[in-house]
């Protein structure tokens, strides 16, 4: 089983968390597959797929790449079956691969 963690900022207001919820939950409903938000707390968002990770990894891309980035705190894949191929920060290693091949991020 995968999971994606996403931790956002605890400043955030309501107005601000309901867009990140809602655009989060958008991100994770894409061509790989429809996951739900497990977590029940307002700043931890959890994803989860027992199969492929394929959903997770186009959701966690997608919120790299879209306006709520600035209200993670932080984006963690976990592989539950195999925790040594898990990943603690996901953005990070995406902003050192972009910078790294000269491309935006």
């Amino acid at each position: 089983m995968y999971q994606s963690v996403i931790t956002l900022k605890k400043d955030l207001p309501q107005d601000v968390l309901e867009k990140v919820h809602r655009i989060c939950n958008q991100a994770f409903n894409n061509r790989a597959g429809k996951l739900l938000n497990k977590s029940t707390d307002s700043y931890h968002l959890i994803y989860e797929d027992t199969e492929f990770f394929g959903a997770l990894a186009l959701g966690q891309k997608t919120i790299y790449k879209s306006e709520v980035r600035e209200f993670v705190d932080k984006c963690s894949m976990i592989d539950k079956l195999d925790p040594e191929e898990s990943c603690a920060d996901v953005f990070k290693v995406y902003t050192e691969v972009y910078k790294r091949n000269g491309l935006e991020y």
